[in-house]
C-alpha cells in the first residue's frame, strides 16, 4: 500500500515545485554511429548532407506536405565563431522548434536521466534558427542565449528534442509534423574537420 501511494504523489503534478523537471531513465545502447564533416559552403560547393544527420530513419511520414522537406535534424560546423567551426546546431528554419541540451559526460552503459526538454517559444510565424550573439556586457555566453546550439565535446551526451510543425496555408493554425527524442553521444572529435556520434532515438521522457 505505501508502494502504491508513494506512486500515486509522484504522478501528481500538484506537488511538484515549480523547478522541479519530471525525468525518465534510459540504459541502452546506440543504434547508429556516423561521421559528420565540418559544414564547408562555398559558392559552387555545399557540403551540407555531409555536415548533417536525420533522426527520423523508420519514422512514417504522416502527412503528405511532409515529403520533401528538410529532415535534417543535427547539423556540425555551421557556425563561425572566431575560427571556431566547432558547434552543433538543431533548428534550419521557421518551422522548427527543437532544442539540444548537453547532458555531461557519460557512456552508453550509464544510468541515464533524460529530462523533458520543452520547445523553443518562438512567434507563430517567426524563425527560431537565427543565432543570437550576446553584448559583452550581459555576462552570458553565446550557449545561455541559443537552446539551439551546442558544443561538441569528447564523450558527453547530448539530448535532442526534434519538433517541427506545418505552417503552411491556407491551415489557419500550425500543427505538429514531428516530435520526438533522441540521444547522441561524441565519440570522436576532429577539431574544425570532423565529429564522429553515436545516437538512438528514444521515447519521450514522462511529463
Amino acid at each position: 500500500m505505501a508502494f502504491l501511494l508513494v506512486l500515486v504523489f509522484l504522478g501528481c503534478p500538484a506537488f511538484l515545485s515549480p523547478k522541479q523537471v519530471l525525468s525518465e531513465n534510459i540504459n541502452t545502447n546506440p543504434a547508429r554511429r556516423i561521421t559528420l564533416l565540418n559544414r564547408r559552403k562555398t559558392e559552387n560547393h555545399d557540403n551540407y548532407e555531409k555536415a548533417s544527420v536525420s533522426f527520423r530513419e523508420g519514422l512514417a511520414i504522416s502527412d503528405p506536405l511532409a515529403a520533401g522537406r528538410n529532415d535534417r535534424d543535427l547539423l556540425y560546423g555551421a557556425l563561425n565563431l572566431n575560427g571556431d567551426r566547432d558547434w552543433f546546431t538543431v533548428a534550419f528554419g521557421l518551422r522548427d522548434r527543437s532544442r539540444i541540451q548537453d547532458l555531461g559526460s557519460m557512456d552508453w552503459s550509464d544510468d541515464i536521466v533524460v529530462p523533458v526538454l520543452p520547445i523553443l517559444p518562438c512567434p507563430r510565424n517567426g524563425s527560431c534558427h537565427r543565432i543570437q550573439i550576446p553584448s559583452s556586457l550581459s555576462g552570458k555566453t553565446i550557449l545561455d542565449v541559443n537552446p539551439h546550439l551546442a558544443k561538441p565535446m569528447v564523450g558527453h551526451m547530448y539530448l535532442v528534442h526534434t519538433h517541427d510543425r506545418d505552417l503552411s496555408e491556407p491551415r489557419r493554425y500550425a500543427y505538429t509534423l514531428s516530435d520526438f527524442y533522441t540521444l547522441f553521444r561524441v565519440e570522436e572529435l576532429r577539431p574544425n574537420e570532423s565529429c564522429t556520434i553515436t545516437w538512438k532515438r528514444i521515447p519521450a521522457p514522462q511529463r
